[in-house]
Parts: C-alpha cells; structure tokens; sequence
C-alpha cells in the first residue's frame, strides 16, 4: 500500500524547469508536510513510527529524481530534526514545530574544513560579545535552508546555534557544493564573520552527545534508500542474486526498524553497525562484472551515495571490532 496518493506522487515528481536546484526540496516540502511524513517526529517514542519512515523513504526514492527528495528529507528529519528533539531549549522547541508544519527549512552545520569527522577540529567561535565567525564547509539542504543549526565549540563542551540566514546578509559569505552523486539536492559551503547572535538562539548544549546517534540514523536512512534505488533501477524487476540479497536486507532493515525509538536509537544502532548492505552490493557489483563494489558508481553515479567510508565510520567499525 503506497503511503502517497497518486496526484501527491505526480506533484512530487514533476520539475519545474527553473535553472538552479535551491528551490527543489524547497517546491516539494509543502506536499511532504501534508502527506504526514514529518509526523515521525512527533512521534518518535511509538515503536513502528521508525519503521513507516524507513517505508516512506524507500518509496520516496522511486518517484521521478526520488534519490535527491528522499536525501533531503532523511537529512533534515534524521539530522536536523534529530537534535531538536534533543532540545529542551524554546528554540528548538520553535523550530521543530516549523519544520514539521510548514515549508520552513532547517539544515545543519557540523563539517569544517579540515576537521576529518573530528569534533575537536572545529574552529567556529563566538566573540565575549556572542558574535559567530566560522566556516562550515559542507551542509546538506542548506542553500534552500532558512536556518541552519551550527556546531561550534564553547565552555568546554559543543554547543548548537540556530542561526537565520535571511538575517544579517552582509556578514555571510556562500557557495554552492556540488556533488556528482544526488545532484538536485544542494549543499552549502558557507563563511560567517561577527554574525550577531543572542543567548535565545541556543538550540542544545552538548552535541557530542548525540553526534554519533545522528550519523548512525544517516547511514541506517541509507539503507532505505538504498533499497528503494536499487529497486528502481531494475523496474522492479531484480536479477535473481541481486533479488535474493535485496530481500535479505529489507527484512533486516524491517526487523530492526520496527522497534526503534527515540529512547534508544543509539545504542540499538551503535550494537548493529556496519549494517549490512555490502551483501547487496556485492551482488550488484557482480551482476555488472565488475570487480569491485567501488567502481559501482560508473554504473550510476548515485551508487556513490551507498559507499560508506569516512572517519566516522571507520571509528564506529573499529570500536566495534574491539568490543568484541
């Protein structure tokens, strides 16, 4: 049973021509409000709510350039939406009701140049005077965004800001980044130098917290994606050992889903990871003959997007390893 109607799934998949992709996720939000799926936010302690959006996000991934509606949205709930949960803050308790009831965009900056994945590279500050100068180098959604939730270092610890950057333009300096892979979804670079903040636009106080638990909810959104590209790209219709392994993993995915909640996202996840999709990519890099699963993306460059390997990773895999 499609979770979308089918005159919502014609307006999600249509493009309207326009010559930048800031407005794509921006066009679509409204429909994606009213078809409910931000609802797992408000729902986040009922056990099966993970579960329906792990379904939502596979079928959003079969609509017309469904991969880039499907990153947006996994990133500003799983991320974005994710620390505001957290958030005791009145801030934050304002934004994730905007983010759930209207077309306002909420992205998130923790990257900075240099940094490789570590907390304690972070070079953003604010002044005694709480002005913020730093630089987050890549953020997802956030050239459609209406604010963005910066990580910056303070008293010790890594606190969140909401900083609105419809304010204040003339301390703000951006570009896009683009990416071979997802390429309707934007990314920001951007460079902020004395923007004034106050004590009221504090989001959460310790990131470091719930860093990891943010990374482990991306990657494991990834798999629904996963399983929703790769079906798509077979019209259904998946070679037998390519069938076998999708099926193998949609039921993990399912198992592990269905009780997921907001309580214990982490160390349910942190037990699981790496999840594991390397099965199903085998199999695909097989089916292709090639000899690798790390040259997949020359099949699509979308694969990309299912390659995991990064600091955070290799960090999760290692500590892994070693509790075993």
């Amino acid at each position: 049973m499609s979770f979308f109607s089918e005159s919502t799934k014609q307006k999600l998949s249509e493009w309207n021509g326009k010559p930048t992709v800031h407005s794509f996720y921006k066009d679509r939000k409204s429909l994606l409000v009213e078809s409910g799926i931000y609802q797992i936010l408000n729902d986040s302690e009922i056990p099966g709510s993970y579960l329906k959006f792990q379904n939502i996000l596979q079928e959003l991934v079969l609509l017309e350039e469904g991969i880039n509606i499907a990153l947006s949205v996994m990133v500003e709930i799983n991320v974005a939406g994710g620390i505001l949960l957290h958030s005791k803050e009145p801030k934050g308790k304002e934004l994730l009701d905007k983010i759930t009831s209207s077309e306002y965009i909420v992205a998130t900056g923790v990257s900075e140049p240099k940094w490789e994945g570590q907390l304690k590279n972070i070079k953003s500050y604010l002044s005694d005077s709480h002005h913020l100068t730093g630089t987050k180098s890549f953020i997802t959604n956030g050239m459609s965004a209406d604010s963005i939730l910066w990580v910056l270092p303070e008293k010790g610890d890594f606190s969140v800001y909401s900083v609105d950057i419809t304010k204040h333009v003339h301390t703000i300096q951006s570009e896009e980044v683009k990416t071979p892979f997802a390429s309707l979804a934007n990314h920001l670079k951007i460079s902020l130098e004395n923007y004034p903040l106050t004590k009221d636009d504090l989001v959460f106080s310790d990131y470091k917290s719930i860093g990891l638990e943010l990374r482990l909810k991306e990657l494991f959104g990834l798999v629904s994606l996963l399983l929703g590209f790769v079906l798509k790209y077979f019209s259904s219709v998946l070679p037998p050992e390519v069938q076998t392994e999708w099926t193998r993993l949609l039921i993990w995915r399912d198992e592990t889903a269905k009780e997921l909640v907001l309580a214990d996202y982490y160390t349910k996840l942190a037990d699981l990871f790496p999840f594991p999709i390397s099965d199903l990519l085998e199999s695909l890099a097989k089916h292709y003959e090639l000899e690798s699963v790390s040259l997949l993306p020359k099949i699509h460059p979308d694969f990309a997007l299912f390659i995991w390997e990064d600091s955070v990773t290799r960090f999760l895999s290692k500590r892994k390893k070693n509790n075993q």
